[in-house]
């Protein structure tokens, strides 16, 4: 079982845009496991390479299921805009009111132009967790 490592870049959540590269791990979401399978690594590894203006694919690591932390990280980021600490991607995000930030979010994947540009065609969601 396997999380990976990479940053993430250009992406939408609310009405906001976030351009500059973030440090994100990331796990599948599921009621049973959050960690990758060495298949599900594979595929969501290839699409993240395949999208180099939103990722850079850094490391990929050993998953224990007790090792999953989702709570909230109490170090400030550094960043002018409110982030949420936990990234969703999933096929078909939900719209959010433009004032809402939550600490979990959907994200839409936009281009270097910051025009929506989300193609995510993985059959399963994954969660990112925002590394400070």
């Amino acid at each position: 079982m396997f999380k990976l490592q990479t940053k993430i870049s250009f992406f939408r959540y609310a009405s906001l845009i976030h351009t500059e590269p973030l440090l994100v791990t990331w796990f599948k979401i599921d009621n049973e496991n959050y960690c990758f399978s060495e298949d599900e690594l594979e595929l969501f590894s290839d699409f993240a390479k395949s999208r180099p203006n939103n990722f850079e694919v850094l490391l990929q690591f050993e998953c224990y299921e007790n090792s999953a932390n989702f709570t909230a990280n109490s170090k400030q980021f550094e960043s002018s805009i409110p982030l949420p600490h936990h990234l969703v991607l999933t096929k078909y995000p939900r719209q959010y009111k433009k004032a809402e930030i939550f600490e979990r979010m959907e994200i839409v994947l936009t281009n270097r132009d910051k025009v929506d540009d989300h193609n995510y065609p993985l059959p399963f969601d994954v969660l990112g967790s925002v590394e400070c």
